[in-house]
């Protein structure tokens, strides 16, 4: 079994193709190899360095061809990289494929886990056909022209120009404003959508900005109950309507948080009124102006309807009563 103690020097090729080869304990060092070093067997090592770099290419083909290490700790290779252990683990600081496939074996779960800080993760398509981008917790997806599919900030569903059916069967929360547009006749249409029913049969009731459009079914078993509007300053753009479901004298009353100056009396609109036994007989309308509250009549309450419309400086109401509601300021 040879063994070589001294320093490997020369230009002519040294060529060692024994079963085994021992280097003592000190290595191949003092000076670089400058000739060619020719192994026919495998090599096993703790350590291989060389102050320049290190490039591993086949022979007979041109040293560009190969498996490069440079000084700065980077590795290039010219061709595939491939691995058959399964769990094999490893750290990069960053992976560049010039040219080929990125693939990922059979599994149910993948994660790209940045060392510190938030990260970024993004997946692009070509040079512009489309591009998955996840950073400081927003995600977004885009198209080859850069029409934003999918962000936190802004959502299209289908492709933008009204020709695509997009299905949701959940619950869909919106925040900000929902814009219809059909891309060839304007604006666009709600169709089957059902209006949000709430039974109020407690008093007081305070009526939420959150569920305007609601319609509220009043009734109660204890007596008469008090049915409170919104605040009119915040209540800009908020619509709603209450049906009475039995014969008991209700009130519709601003809220107890519009009692400072200038917010008092601010319901303003006409009601019409039906109080004969057949159509249009006693037909009529009472004015609402300046007013805070208004009160069913009891007689024929049922199916009494009034609608209010807030600008937050004002409520208008309209509707239609059996009977004769009062009105009062408040």
């Amino acid at each position: 079994m040879p063994i070589f103690t001294s320093l490997i020097t020369g230009s002519s090729p040294l060529v060692i193709s024994s079963s085994v080869i021992n280097i003592n304990a000190t290595g191949i060092k003092g000076q670089e190899v400058t000739g060619s070093l020719n192994i026919t067997k495998n090599i096993t090592a703790s350590r291989f360095c060389g102050t320049n770099g290190v490039n591993i290419y086949v022979t007979g083909s041109d040293s560009s061809k190969g498996l490069f290490l440079d000084v700065a700790g980077n590795i290039t290779a010219s061709g595939n990289i491939s691995a058959s252990i399964i769990g094999a683990t490893g750290s990069f600081g960053h992976i560049f494929l010039h040219d080929g496939d990125f693939k990922i074996g059979t599994g149910n779960k993948y994660q790209l886990l940045p060392s510190s800080g938030t990260g970024r993760f993004e997946i692009s398509l070509g040079t512009n056909n489309g591009r998955i981008h996840y950073e400081n917790g927003h995600l977004r997806l885009s198209s080859e022209t850069e029409r934003t599919l999918l962000s936190d900030s802004s959502i299209q569903l289908g492709d933008g120009i009204g020709t695509d059916l997009v299905s949701v069967s959940g619950s869909l929360n919106v925040s900000g404003n929902l814009d219809f547009k059909s891309y060839h006749h304007g604006k666009g249409k709600i169709i089957g959508a059902k209006q949000e029913v709430i039974a109020v049969n407690s008093t007081p009731f305070n009526a939420q900005v959150s569920s305007s459009g609601a319609i509220y079914i009043v009734s109660s078993s204890a007596g008469a109950l008090t049915f409170s509007l919104p605040p009119v300053v915040s209540s800009s753009g908020v619509t709603l309507t209450l049906i009475t479901a039995d014969n008991t004298s209700h009130i519709v009353s601003q809220s107890s948080n519009d009692s400072a100056t200038g917010r008092q009396s601010k319901i303003y609109g006409s009601i019409q009124i039906v109080t004969g036994s057949t159509a249009l007989a006693g037909s009529g309308s009472i004015p609402v102006l300046a007013q805070g509250k208004i009160t069913f009549g009891s007689t024929n309450g049922i199916g009494q309807r009034l609608e209010f419309v807030g600008d937050g400086t004002h409520w208008y109401v309209k509707g239609f009563c059996n009977t004769a509601p009062t009105t009062a300021a408040k």
